[in-house]
C-alpha cells in the first residue's frame, strides 16, 4: 500500500474558522494550544535507576521544544498546537549524559480520555521518525504518521529500531512510501572485549548481555553505529558495523 502526503485544498483553508488563528505580531500565526498530561513510562531490563538522572522530553511546536525533568518524575504537562501527528518523545539520560532511546506517541492521535498521554517504549521508532519529517517539512500532519506504529512493530519481529528510520524517513518525504519496505535489518553476530561488569544496549528494557566461557561480550547487531552501557563504572562501548559485516570499537571510560 502506497501512503501519500494529504494536500488540503486552499478553499477549505479559506473556510476555517477564524478562530483557529491568531495574529501574533508581524506576520507570524499562532495557533490554538492543547495542555496534554504526558505520562513518563517506567524503565525496565536491568537498568539500575542510579544510573539514569533524569529525561528529556521533546515535541514539535513550530519547531523543536525540549525539557529536562529528574527521574522522580512520572508525569508532566506539556503545551502544544492544536494540530494532528504532533510527535512527542521521552529520551532517559544517564548519569554520563548519554540519551537512550526513546519512548514516543503522536497527539491527538495517542491521547487517552482526559488528555493523557501515555508514550510507549514501542513507538520511541515511529515517533523519532514523524519528529524528523516535521523538522525538515514543519508539517507533520501531512503524513500518515499514526500507521507507523503499528507497521513497525509488526514488520520487525517486535523490534522497530531494527528497521531502517533513514530511508523509511526519505521514502515518505518522497511519497513512494509502501509499508513493505518496512522489514528487519539482518543483525550479524558480535563478539566484543570489554571490561567485567553488566553491559546493556540503550534501550531502557535492555538486559544484561550474555558473555562466553573466555569473557567476551556476546551480542548480535545490525549495519550501523551501536552504543554499550556499562551503568556501574559510566563507560561506554561504541560499536561501528559496516554492510559488510566488519566491526570497529571504541571504549569511553567515564565516571558517574
Amino acid at each position: 500500500m502506497k501512503w501519500m502526503m494529504r494536500r488540503v485544498p486552499a478553499l477549505l483553508i479559506a473556510m476555517w474558522p477564524a478562530t483557529a488563528f491568531v495574529l501574533t505580531g508581524g506576520c507570524s500565526l499562532a495557533q490554538e494550544e492543547l495542555t496534554v498530561r504526558v505520562v513518563v513510562p517506567s524503565i525496565s531490563g536491568d537498568w539500575p535507576m542510579e544510573a539514569i538522572t533524569g529525561y528529556t522530553v521533546e515535541w514539535y511546536a513550530d519547531g523543536v521544544q525540549s525539557r529536562s525533568v529528574p527521574r522522580d518524575v512520572d508525569a508532566l504537562r506539556v503545551t502544544m498546537p492544536k494540530r494532528r501527528g504532533v510527535p512527542l518523545l521521552i529520551h532517559p539520560v544517564t548519569a554520563s549524559g548519554d540519551r537512550l532511546l526513546p519512548a514516543g506517541a503522536l497527539v491527538p492521535e495517542h491521547l487517552s480520555a482526559g488528555g493523557v498521554l501515555r508514550p510507549s517504549w514501542d513507538g520511541g521508532a515511529a515517533a523519532t521518525i514523524v519528529m524528523r519529517i516535521a523538522r525538515r517539512t514543519g508539517a507533520p500532519e501531512r503524513y500518515h504518521g499514526a500507521r507507523l506504529f503499528g507497521e513497525l512493530s509488526a514488520r520487525t519481529d517486535g523490534d522497530p529500531w531494527r528497521a531502517d528510520l533513514d530511508a523509511l524517513t526519505e521514502q515518505l518525504l518522497g511519497g513512494a512510501f509502501r509499508s513493505t519496505a518496512i522489514r528487519a535489518r539482518p543483525r550479524v553476530p558480535v563478539r566484543l572485549a570489554a571490561p567485567a561488569g553488566a553491559w546493556l544496549r540503550d534501550s531502557p528494557s535492555a538486559i544484561a548481555l550474555a558473555r562466553d566461557a573466555e569473557g567476551a561480550l556476546l551480542v548480535e547487531l545490525e549495519e550501523g553505529v551501536h552504543r554499550l552501557h556499562h551503568p556501574q563504572g559510566g563507560a561506554v562501548l561504541t560499536v561501528s558495523v559496516d554492510a559488510r559485516g566488519e566491526v570497529l570499537t571504541r571504549l569511553t571510560a567515564q565516571r558517574y
